[in-house]
């Protein structure tokens, strides 16, 4: 096992309209953590793209804990179990300035170059939680209402590889949860009204992976499992 640890402060910019840090920030944090470690294991920013590697996205499963508040020192402590073939299995947790579990992150990647998988961390023999916990997202078989919601990716927010990081992809899916909310009668105006703060507990997503080819961006879907949600 990889362990390495970073210190980060949320902004006034990371608030959300319950005034509280978003769950995008709690990504980027592990984004920021998942790329400081690389570094520390001889593949900088510098030399990935000097390689021409590509890191991709394939799961992740988050757990929100603790609600946090614009300038609070956040710890991001990650540790990484190197699979083989590629793929990285990063189990990350971020933590208040008091020690209290703010959001949990496992996130499993895949790395390639020139169309072929490669290994960026040596492989190693260890036990590990979790990598077999990400869940099955079944089927929709139509037994509850939906929303269907159309919305363009930018151009602005692709990142180093041409493609979109995950916080990107969790910022559509809470579009679309406000657009179906908005449906049902539960307006931002509405929560406001009943002095009401929903806060969202877990979420699984599995990426396609948008591999770029002849300088093209496929596109990628995310699909959002909502486990548990509580309204207080």
């Amino acid at each position: 096992m990889i362990a390495n640890e970073i210190q980060l402060v949320t902004r006034i910019s990371d608030l959300d309209t319950q005034r509280h840090v978003t769950s995008r920030t709690y990504e980027n944090f592990c984004l920021e953590g998942r790329f400081r470690t690389l570094e520390e294991n001889g593949f900088s920013l510098r030399e990935i793209l000097s390689q021409e590697i590509a890191i991709h996205p394939l799961e992740s499963q988050i757990r929100f804990l603790a609600q946090q508040m614009e300038g609070t020192n956040l710890k991001t402590e990650t540790k990484v179990f190197p699979l083989g073939s590629g793929k990285i299995f990063w189990d990350q947790k971020v933590l208040s300035d008091v020690g209290t579990l703010a959001a949990e992150i496992k996130t499993l990647t895949f790395s390639e170059k020139g169309g072929k998988s490669i290994d960026l961390l040596p492989l190693e023999k260890t036990e590990m939680s979790g990598f077999d916990q990400f869940p099955q997202i079944p089927d929709f078989r139509g037994t509850c209402k939906t929303v269907d919601t159309e919305m363009v990716t930018l151009y602005s927010e692709r990142n180093i590889f041409g493609e979109y990081n995950p916080a990107y992809f969790w910022r559509i899916i809470e579009d679309s949860r406000w657009f179906f909310s908005t449906e049902t009668g539960l307006t931002l105006n509405r929560f406001v009204e009943m002095d009401t703060t929903m806060f969202l507990w877990v979420v699984c997503l599995s990426f396609f992976i948008p591999f770029r080819r002849d300088g093209e961006l496929k596109s990628a879907r995310g699909f959002i499992l909502l486990k548990k949600s509580e309204v207080t």
